[in-house]
């Protein structure tokens, strides 16, 4: 990521809070960058959005480190 210019870091807040956000190089909307590179544990999105339930993972086929996560109506 970015040349791994922030992949320690990234890392690190990722094994620490299983959340990390590093924000694009764009403009604020409204004070915050909306656009970034993300990072999330499934048990990160079950602890902080409880009315939602995972009920299916599955890797995406064209981008490997990524994970797509079916959610549901808790």
């Amino acid at each position: 990521m970015r040349g791994g210019a922030v992949a320690d870091r990234m890392m690190t807040e990722h094994d620490r809070k299983g959340f990390a956000f590093v924000p694009s190089n764009r403009p604020p909307i409204d004070g915050d960058v909306t656009f970034g590179d993300t990072s999330m544990s499934v048990q990160y999105m079950a602890t902080n959005f409880p009315r939602w339930r995972a009920v299916s993972e599955h890797w995406n086929p064209t981008d490997t480190n990524q994970v797509l996560l079916f959610l549901r109506p808790a």
